[in-house]
């Protein structure tokens, strides 16, 4: 009998030590949501988006205030408040941030479609056209990706831990 209390000892310790060795206290899905949550808010920082006229761009933060308004023809921009609810509601309503993650990430992929930034319509429509992508928009889309991830795996997490305590 006290064989099989070692071995059980030892699985239970090895599956603690895979949870809990990335950051002691906190599941594996807690640093990858504080993964996520950092790179989001350095997207916020960094200008996803290259104009012809450089006056014209607007970092992540502008875009996160604005962009109802500075991204016609886009959906991307709804993919913001989807990322802060999955971030939000994690820990205790997984199947919820699993839903706000996925939907952030299929909206998101509609970045690409971003032609011009601003409101002006006409007059200096082609100062704020768009040239290319640059790094915060991608920052961005990985930080919709690490917060998917994190909510699938707070999931998963949540389902082991009530197989294993009853």
């Amino acid at each position: 009998m006290r064989k099989n209390t070692n071995k059980k000892q030892t699985t239970s310790s090895r599956r603690r030590w895979l949870t809990y060795a990335a950051y002691p206290g906190a599941g594996l899905y807690q640093v990858i949501r504080i993964l996520a949550t950092m790179l989001y808010t350095a997207s916020l920082l960094m200008i996803p988006y290259r104009t012809l006229n450089p006056n014209l761009q607007m970092r992540g933060f502008e875009l996160l205030v604005f962009g109802w308004g500075s991204l016609p023809g886009t959906l991307a921009w709804l993919a913001n408040p989807l990322l802060i609810l999955s971030l939000i509601v994690m820990k205790k309503r997984q199947t919820t941030a699993i839903f706000a993650g996925a939907s952030a990430l299929l909206l998101s992929m509609d970045f690409k479609s971003v032609q011009t930034l601003g409101w002006d319509s006409g007059r200096d429509i082609e100062a704020g056209q768009v040239v290319s992508i640059d790094m915060g928009a991608y920052v961005w889309l990985a930080s919709i990706a690490f917060t998917l991830i994190a909510a699938t795996m707070s999931s998963i997490e949540r389902r082991t831990n009530v197989n294993t305590s009853t």
